[in-house]
């Protein structure tokens, strides 16, 4: 077995290309700390993936896993690159620069070939993933790969989901760079401004937007835009059901 690298005490910039998207739907969401069966599953998966080696893998459903982004990985470059001459990135960190601020992250895998490149990042849940030219995620690593890799002129990114058995591609090109900086730096700089405020008390209500992602959000059970969303059903429904004649017999 190949030495499996530990990805467990990796750490993560405070706002993470992969907390993203939820940040672009609330500027104050922050994700709940700790891990799951189900993170560390995929942090097994990724381990293996970055040597090729399945060896320390729990189960039979986390080979089988493996076993599918490997194939469908493989036959993506081969369409897409063919036999040409290649250079291959694993785990590959890219510091994103922005408009005031930043972030960073690790990739899976980069493949450059003459200007262009495949970035590959691997999704072991069965999570809905937006497509890349929608994916915040996907537009931060790719916004830092043309700043690491200033010969690149394209960008091709995929998410390599087999649980949906899914390949999600997309295609950026340098030019799209600056519009990639502008988007990512508001949403971080929002973040930046409100989610602070958490430490004060409450954010105004006015600069919290409540969204499908709140389940996963650390101020779920405190926040005053869910109480004030619950209060707002209840007297809606209380409107639609009580019958309008009084009631004077229990």
């Amino acid at each position: 077995m190949k030495d499996t690298p530990d990805h467990t005490s990796r750490d993560h910039a405070e706002f993470s290309p992969s907390s993203l998207k939820y940040v672009a739907a609330c500027s104050g969401y922050n994700g709940r700390s700790g891990t799951s069966a189900a993170a560390e599953k995929g942090t097994r998966i990724h381990e293996a993936l970055e040597v090729r080696d399945p060896a320390a893998l729990h189960d039979e459903e986390e080979v089988d896993i493996y076993e599918q982004i490997v194939q469908d990985e493989d036959d993506f470059l081969q369409t897409v690159i063919g036999d040409a001459e290649r250079t291959e990135y694993n785990e590959v960190v890219v510091d994103v620069a922005l408009d005031g601020t930043s972030t960073w992250g690790t990739c899976d895998r980069l493949t450059v070939y003459g200007n262009k490149a495949v970035m590959g990042d691997y999704k072991t849940g069965i999570s809905v993933i937006d497509p890349p030219t929608e994916n915040w995620q996907a537009k931060a690593y790719t916004a830092g790969a043309f700043q690491k890799f200033p010969e690149l002129e394209v960008i091709t990114f995929v998410f390599y989901i087999p649980v949906r058995n899914e390949v999600l591609h997309g295609e950026f090109k340098r030019e799209d760079l600056p519009g990639l900086i502008k988007e990512l730096s508001y949403v971080i700089k929002s973040g930046e401004l409100i989610r602070p405020q958490w430490d004060e008390g409450t954010p105004e209500l006015s600069k919290l937007s409540p969204n499908i992602n709140c389940r996963f959000c650390a101020y779920e059970d405190c926040c005053p835009a869910l109480g004030a969303i619950a209060i707002e059903v209840a007297n809606r429904v209380a409107e639609n059901t009580l019958p309008d004649t009084d009631i004077t017999d229990p």
